[in-house]
């Protein structure tokens, strides 16, 4: 029987609350357990907690630790003989609150874990665990005022048009409706369709975390729908569909590194005098784990104030323009 080794957490993730100071601590708090099936000696025992990113640029990928701390359990020059029975170290740390956030994007991660080793002496083979941990920012009411979820506006004096959503925040899989009302002004104007996409778009910054030169952005459309506008209608209804898999939509994050943005792009067409012309409109979004006032948001405390990557065609970094990468139907050019 192999020896046991565990890492034991009284929870793994943690939510930031935006635009809060102080408050309780929150403590990354635990157990760290052995249990050697026969006698063993030891060298020592350490477990570590460490932040760490990782980003790739072109060929050449990027790993940096921004963030460690190391519990030493056992230390021993020489070896001590542990008999066959079970050993527990306690460990806590108050998380800092300027910690980045746990963020997945295409071509980089910043990511948060525990490794906890038993070294033996020469011959033997050491023993080793690890266990992940995830801080992700908690989208307060406060925060959510920031998000509009309706246009209203007129182009031209030629037609009144408006568009809703019923919220600004959505999980992986949701469906959701667009509602585009459009009333003519001008008997010249005649409507055409109506569209609706759902674009993701991540910033890549440097490595240190400041934007520089060599910044770039990719944008990626997730889902595009379009109809056409029935005769006399002053009402239209789409529907958008946020990915399920995680390989197709991120979650919205924003550390010093990656940033991760959801935006609707809506269009309404119409035709002047025998021209096309399109209205445009954007509404920011959020494509979150759990929505605002869920319960599983609620039970985390906030955190205290204190002063790899499978890829598959990473970004060049070559330039600050956002490169586009067709995920869906992108929209049609037209000369106007």
């Amino acid at each position: 029987m192999s020896p046991k080794l565990q890492i034991q957490l009284d929870q793994d993730t943690f939510y930031k609350r935006e635009y809060e100071e102080g408050g309780a601590s929150s403590m990354l708090k635990g157990k760290l357990v052995f249990c050697p099936s026969s006698s063993i000696k030891v060298v020592y025992i350490n477990l570590s907690f460490r932040g760490k990113l990782t980003m790739a640029k072109g060929f050449q990928t990027t790993r940096k630790t921004f963030f460690e701390h190391t519990w030493t359990f056992h230390h021993d020059v020489g070896s001590t003989l542990f008999d066959a029975q079970q050993y527990t170290y306690d460990f806590d740390l108050p998380l800092p609150s300027d910690l980045p956030e746990s963020c997945v994007a295409d071509y980089a991660r910043v990511e948060y874990s525990l490794k906890a080793t038993v070294e033996t002496p020469l011959f033997y083979s050491n023993i080793r665990t690890d266990k992940a941990v995830f801080i992700h920012k908690n989208n307060s009411q406060l925060l959510s005022v920031a998000y509009n979820t309706h246009i209203q506006n007129s182009w031209k004096d030629m037609i009144d048009y408006e568009v809703v959503i019923p919220s600004h925040e959505y999980i992986p899989g949701d469906s959701f409706p667009v509602t585009l009302k459009h009333v003519i002004l001008d008997p010249r104007c005649k409507l055409v369709n109506v569209w609706a996409g759902l674009n993701e778009k991540t910033i890549y910054n440097k490595a240190d975390g400041s934007p520089g030169d060599d910044a770039s952005c990719v944008k990626k459309w997730l889902h595009t729908t379009t109809t056409e506008i029935l005769e006399g209608s002053e009402q239209s209804y789409l529907s958008l569909t946020v990915p399920k898999s995680s390989k197709n939509v991120h979650f919205d994050s924003s550390t010093p590194y990656v940033e991760v943005l959801h935006s609707l792009y809506t269009r309404i067409e119409v035709e002047v005098d025998g021209k096309i012309e399109q209205i445009r409109s954007i509404l920011p979004v959020c494509v979150v784990r759990h929505t605002v006032g869920s319960e599983e948001t609620q039970m985390y405390e906030p955190l205290p104030t204190y002063e790899i990557i499978k890829l598959d065609c990473p970004p060049t970094y070559a330039t600050s323009k956002c490169v586009a990468i067709p995920q869906a139907e992108a929209p049609p050019a037209y000369i106007q």
